[in-house]
């Protein structure tokens, strides 16, 4: 079976299993979700749930960052939950 034509470009988003599975590097590292949530993973171990939007502000554009909590205190679907309740 092929790609569907519609699915094309389409990013589908973490899984559950790759967010457990993710590994501390030298340098913090982050993981894309949809929309602006991503999971942020640093040197140390810790995982930090981020939601990246931008607002305008005084005619300007603004990049905001809102923090959702830790992983594995907030699941990716409680992640997803307060993402859409924010955006």
């Amino acid at each position: 079976m092929g790609v569907s034509p519609n699915l094309v470009g389409v990013q589908m988003g973490l899984t559950e299993l790759k967010v457990r599975k993710s590994q501390p590097r030298e340098k913090m590292y982050r993981l894309s979700d949809q929309r602006g949530l991503y999971l942020q993973i640093n040197p140390s171990g810790s995982k930090y749930w981020r939601y990246k939007y931008r607002v305008r502000k005084n005619g300007r554009l603004r990049e905001m960052l809102l923090a959702l909590g830790t992983y594995p205190e907030i699941s990716l679907a409680i992640a997803r939950k307060h993402h859409q309740r924010t955006g």
